[in-house]
């Protein structure tokens, strides 16, 4: 029965480009579905190189860690190769161009960009008989999430930012 169960999970195969499994049974039989395009990785494997990356990420300096891991990591280290680096090459490619992913707003067009999404946050909510628009061909639409400043050790937002907010 448990392999039955385990088996249903390569229904999900179709629907991904890296599959991550640490049961003994995906390993063995999830080589035989997954597609060119696609890639089965060992959770054990896996979990070691993030340990990896933890510890790189970790033993930078307090300031530097201030920033946030969106800023420090948002792609793994360029100089730092093991797994994860491995899968960012074959299923992100030009991620090493740190020029194309480091594009920077002008800072006039930055405050005009958080002042929009900021209007569109803060607009009030209308009723469902109030819409004037169709609503499967919306315009925009905002999703608001609430992100931890700090989860575990990392700083997920810069400190200041964090420090600023109410």
């Amino acid at each position: 029965m448990t392999n039955r169960i385990d088996l249903a999970y390569l229904y999900y195969l179709p629907f991904c480009m890296v599959f991550v499994s640490s049961d003994r049974f995906h390993q063995r039989c999830a080589p035989l579905f997954v597609r060119p395009d696609q890639q089965f990785v060992w959770g054990p494997e896996l979990k070691d190189a993030l340990r990896g990356l933890d510890d790189y990420y970790g033993a930078l300096p307090g300031k530097q860690l201030e920033r946030g891991l969106y800023d420090i990591a948002g792609r793994p280290p360029l100089t730092k190769n093991s797994l994860v680096t491995e899968i960012w090459d074959r299923f992100g490619p030009g991620w090493r161009k740190a020029d194309a992913l480091d594009a920077k707003l002008d800072p006039g067009a930055e405050k005009r960009l958080v002042q929009q999404i900021n209007e569109l946050v803060d607009a009030p909510t209308i009723s469902s008989d109030a819409l004037d628009f169709d609503v499967k061909d919306p315009e925009s639409i905002a999703v608001e999430r609430h992100v931890q400043v700090m989860r575990g050790k990392y700083w997920q937002i810069p400190k200041d930012v964090a420090d600023k907010s109410p």
